[in-house]
């Protein structure tokens, strides 16, 4: 098991909503035997279901997603311990006993959030301008952090 697991979700045909999946994709070539990127899309429950089962876990798991928020771009790194309790997302339920019972076993588990303004979700396979902003802002986040565990 790699030490640090990265996993992107979203549905990309709702717009926005694809953020975190399009990240993982997008970074998934720097995949290494220290780092995992995956794109668990809407499969986040399956995905960590089958964690669970694994003899072996990996230190530290991040979870890419949107939120809804008053400053479009801006980037919140939070551990699960950390997560406000009125934070909801729809690519989170029913995880969360999932992620406690992960997180009991000694995995670091944080959430690498992007406010999105006002979030509504459209079908389409396009983001809008404050979906841009959050690739952007995302892409640049993961290249610094992806260097910081190198060094």
């Amino acid at each position: 098991m790699k030490s640090i697991l990265i996993l992107g979700v979203g549905n990309r045909i709702l717009g926005d909503d694809g953020i975190g999946s399009i990240i993982a994709e997008r970074f998934e070539k720097y995949s290494n035997d220290f780092i995992d990127i995956i794109d668990v899309g809407t499969s986040l429950y399956k995905f960590l279901s089958s964690l669970t089962l694994e003899d072996e876990l990996p230190r530290e798991i991040i979870i890419i997603d949107i939120m809804e928020g008053k400053n479009p771009g801006n980037i919140h790194f939070l551990e699960l311990r950390n997560i406000n309790k009125g934070f909801m997302s729809s690519h989170l339920f029913p995880d969360n006993s999932l992620l406690d019972d992960i997180s009991k076993r000694g995995v670091k588990i944080k959430f690498l959030l992007c406010e999105i303004g006002k979030y509504e979700k459209f079908f389409s396979d396009k983001l809008s301008e404050n979906g841009n902003l959050c690739i952007k802002k995302l892409e640049d986040f993961i290249i610094n952090y992806i260097k910081s565990i190198k060094s």
